[in-house]
């Protein structure tokens, strides 16, 4: 069995350090692991370690471990950044749960004139710890990032190096979009930075869609049928990633 994955950041090189209390809690409680077990570390930054459970317990409950080796992971290519509205109560968690494990890299809140929900302008804690669980969960180097909210005007705006999608029915597939993008300077060759826009259940407005084709942006569709938020999210998530 794989050992299980920790976050520990900042990470050190070499030597000892200490598993943080919530981490230890699940290390030694829900894994029951113990001295001698091995776990791997990582610091959401592309560090990871493997390294060994010493078993000694300090008063605030960190657990101590030993670094045996330390790897370094360069993030996947290309990076996709998803510009979504949001979506209402525990949906919203599986949206940043389940694209993280899809393999997104950063999260913008898209405010949206159709939206229901108004995102603030900082991103609560409970969002990154959401996007670690699901990082350890699919054995991830990187954490997807959180932006600070924007319109779909300047989501699109924003384009330069990035290929820019946006969420619409009759758009093309993500593969074809992707492929027949080209750069500024017109030279042939692959976005480094892919960014998807999903829009609020209603869709975007007429007045978004005409904003963002006008900025450059290529309208996708992702499926036949009418998709929630998160679903949406998702699936345009693990389209970027297997193109």
């Amino acid at each position: 069995m794989a050992a299980p994955w920790f976050h520990l950041d900042p990470l050190t090189e070499s030597g000892v350090v200490w598993l943080p209390k919530d981490e230890a809690k699940h290390a030694t409680g829900a894994r029951r692991l113990g001295e001698g077990d091995a776990v791997v570390l990582f610091d959401g930054r592309g560090t990871v370690a493997r390294a060994t459970l010493l078993g000694v317990r300090d008063r605030r409950g960190d657990v101590e471990a030993r670094i045996d080796s330390l790897e370094t992971h360069e993030p996947l290519s290309p990076r996709i950044e998803l510009a979504t509205a949001l979506p209402k109560g525990d949906r919203l968690s599986t949206l940043f749960d389940m694209t993280t494990q899809a393999g997104v890299d950063h999260l913008i809140p898209l405010r949206c004139e159709w939206g229901v929900v108004k995102p603030s302008d900082e991103a609560p804690d409970r969002w990154r710890r959401i996007v670690i669980e699901a990082s350890k969960q699919s054995r991830r180097a990187w954490v997807p990032t959180f932006g600070t909210p924007i319109s779909v005007e300047q989501a699109c705006r924003e384009g330069g190096a990035r290929c820019v999608l946006i969420a619409q029915p009759e758009g093309l597939p993500i593969a074809s979009a992707i492929e027949s993008w080209r750069p500024r300077d017109g030279e042939r060759r692959p976005p480094s930075i892919v960014r998807v826009l999903i829009g609020a259940e209603g869709g975007f407005s007429p007045g978004e869609l005409a904003a963002a084709e006008a900025a450059g942006a290529s309208r996708v569709s992702l499926s036949p049928h009418v998709l929630r938020v998160e679903t949406a999210a998702v699936v345009a998530v693990a389209a970027v990633r297997g193109a």
